[in-house]
């Protein structure tokens, strides 16, 4: 979608800008339309409108980035009427990670809560620009331009205040969304700092004596956070793996993030950690208790990881993931059930021995954590470790494209 030729002298309204600014208001009323429609099918299994409701989220979010441009040299586009268009269109954009961290399950809600919003500032828009509920076509007319001209120094101005302003605090504001989605999400277990990504292994000690070791882990990771977390282990401590079996072949690849690894010079789990100074034991469930659902999800995930992302496969894997019960279903599976299974397990493993390690992945951590307190364990220590650094991350992509 271009924008159109910019008329550098003379103040007369262009013609190619009111069909733009009309185009931009076309766009936000049907990507209204199509957003609540979407919203509302959201609730079932069939959604007929998520591509074409995408499609045009998309082309609205450029239409509204061109016009915001447009603004700092074309003066006599009429503001009132599209800067709230396109605050609207970038900051529902900006606010949706914030809103998937604490409220992701609530989402199908919140998206028909903004698509209503959105056909109201549509319909403001319309009432505003036609001083009444008529309908005329073109919405945005000769008289509603101001006729300003293009001046440098109000162009310098405007670049200014994005470059050191806008994109600043826009990235300041990703990043915080990031740090609370890493701290929310692992229940504190993981800290992300300019560094890279810490691990937060905390120690919960009980009255009679039984020490449990909460270990948050990654798939991929530092040579030396897993050797650092290996030689850790007591030696009279029992080991208490994480690892689906998949005894009836139900997934139809291997899952291996040794791809992904060596892409940004990281090293694999599997590979690197170790656990040879306890008893090692596995305590997971196997993948033929996860629902149908689940395992679909599972085997498109899979394939992705250990073949790439054909344009078939992420489109498959866009329409699954849009449904709200296979997304339950999945995380049910995958961190409720054998959060379950494995304090089963770790109940087991106290009447054997008094100490007990738990290196699961972070995102188990907040429900293990909760199953363990309330058998009247408590924080005794805390114990820091680097899994993550973002210098070995750029180092391995600077390698990867020298290849």
């Amino acid at each position: 979608m271009n924008p159109p030729p910019l008329p550098i002298h003379g103040t007369g309204p262009h013609p190619s800008l009111l069909l733009w600014l009309n185009l931009v208001a076309a766009l936000f009323l049907v990507d209204a339309g199509l957003s609540l429609l979407h919203s509302l099918s959201s609730f079932g299994a069939f959604q007929p409108f998520a591509g074409v409701s995408a499609l045009a989220s998309l082309l609205l979010l450029l239409a509204a980035l061109v016009t915001y441009l447009l603004m700092g040299f074309w003066p006599s586009i009429p503001k009132r009427w599209f800067l709230p268009v396109i605050l609207w269109t970038i900051g529902v954009l900006l606010l949706l990670p914030l809103l998937s961290i604490y409220w992701f399950f609530a989402m199908p809600v919140i998206s028909v809560v903004l698509a209503v919003f959105q056909l109201a500032l549509g319909g403001w828009l319309v009432w505003s620009t036609q001083g009444g509920w008529t309908w005329r076509w073109p919405l945005i007319r000769s008289e509603h331009l101001s006729g300003g001209s293009f001046r440098w120094p109000r162009l310098a101005g405007f670049a200014c205040l994005n470059a050191f302003l806008v994109l600043p605090a826009i990235g300041v504001y990703l990043a915080l969304c990031l740090h609370l989605a890493v701290d929310h999400f692992s229940g504190g277990f993981l800290r992300l700092d300019a560094g890279g990504i810490t691990g937060i292994a905390k120690q919960y000690t009980r009255a009679d004596g039984k020490v449990v070791h909460l270990v948050p882990m990654m798939h991929i990771g530092e040579s030396r956070f897993y050797e650092e977390l290996s030689q850790s282990i007591p030696t009279n401590s029992i080991v208490l793996l994480e690892g689906v079996s998949d005894r009836r072949q139900r997934l139809k690849h291997e899952l291996s993030y040794q791809r992904m690894a060596e892409s940004i010079g990281l090293q694999e789990q599997q590979d690197e950690f170790e656990p040879g100074r306890g008893l090692p034991r596995n305590a997971d469930i196997d993948v033929s208790e996860f629902s149908s659902k689940t395992l679909e999800l599972l085997n498109l995930v899979i394939a992705y990881h250990s073949k790439g992302g054909s344009p078939e496969l992420i489109r498959e894997l866009m329409e699954k993931g849009q449904d709200p019960d296979a997304l339950k279903g999945l995380w049910s599976d995958l961190l409720t059930r054998r959060n379950e299974h494995l304090l089963k397990e770790l109940k087991q493993a106290l009447t054997e021995t008094t100490i007990v390690m738990v290196p699961w992945g972070a995102a188990h951590m907040p429900g293990i954590a909760a199953g363990v307190e309330a058998d009247g364990f408590q924080v005794a220590e805390r114990k820091r470790y680097r899994m993550v650094q973002f210098r070995t991350i750029w180092k391995g992509l600077r390698e990867g494209k020298g290849k």
